[in-house]
């Protein structure tokens, strides 16, 4: 989620993002077998068999849209959960992301 935030905030397209999202699974899968124990653990799950834990801990694209859309529901967007919940100002949102864009 973090990695969507940056990415958005630099300018990259939604259809990147996603990809990006994906991808992440890359890395985790060899310790994938004790990300799912912890998940167990926080969630409260009795098994990696309840209803909705699969994709919950699934990387699936149909799961990011939903994602993304409730963001934009709840805070318009990246930049309103930035600004109005991070409290950054519209001014340190152009400067990070020119930062991120090397400007």
């Amino acid at each position: 989620m973090a990695s969507g935030m940056l990415h958005a905030l630099a300018g990259v397209d939604e259809e990147s993002i996603a990809l990006d999202f994906l991808l992440s699974r890359i890395g985790k899968e060899p310790a994938r077998e004790q990300l799912v124990e912890f998940a167990l653990r926080g969630s409260g799950a009795k098994s990696a068999d309840a209803p909705g834990f699969y994709n919950l801990i699934s990387l699936k694209r149909e799961c990011w849209d939903a994602f993304v859309e409730e963001l934009n529901k709840v805070y318009g967007g990246w930049e309103g959960y930035v600004t109005g919940t991070l409290g950054f100002s519209q001014e340190d949102v152009v400067t990070i992301g020119k930062n991120l864009r090397g400007e």
